[in-house]
């Protein structure tokens, strides 16, 4: 009689995602291309100063827009599907299997019905190592230009996500 080995349990996607996400952010290159590649318009910049600001913190959709867009849970929906944009266009290919491509910036977590987003504390680590550009997202209510921070890739400032 032949025994049939057990199948190796798969691990989930989320999982893979994870270990996707860690392996990018091993080192800064990624998060630096995405910041650097087209100009940041102040919508993300508010997301990303109410995230730098709250680190530890968890937001709803409906916290983020009370704090950013004065409770416009549409707007905030378009800047984290511009966030997804501008990563899922990064030269880092690996990028594109991320669902949604803005995990690789935000943890996302399900509670009561309805997700809930943070920064990853290694993204928080990215920033502040650069420290023009996390001084620049406390103090500036602007868009971001790539030159600001040593690039010179935002010569079509129309294609901007």
């Amino acid at each position: 009689m032949k025994v049939k080995k057990a199948s190796q349990p798969k691990a989930p996607a989320a999982n893979k995602q994870e270990k996707l996400i860690a392996e990018i952010l091993q080192d800064d290159t990624t998060i630096i291309e995405i910041l650097q590649r087209l100009v940041i318009l102040p919508g993300q910049l508010d997301l990303y100063r109410l995230f730098v600001k709250n680190p530890d913190d968890w937001f709803s959709m409906q916290q983020i827009a009370d704090a950013i867009s004065s409770g416009d849970i549409a707007s905030e929906q378009g800047v984290f599907m511009a966030f997804g944009r501008r990563i899922g266009v990064s030269s880092d290919k690996r990028l594109q299997s991320l669902n949604p491509h803005n995990r690789l910036l935000f943890e996302h977590k399900r509670s009561g019905g309805e997700t809930l987003l943070r920064i990853r504390p290694r993204v928080i680590e990215i920033f502040k190592s650069y420290s023009k550009f996390c001084d620049y997202l406390i103090t500036r209510p602007r868009s971001w230009l790539p030159d600001e921070f040593g690039s010179e890739h935002w010569e079509n400032t129309s294609d901007v996500y």
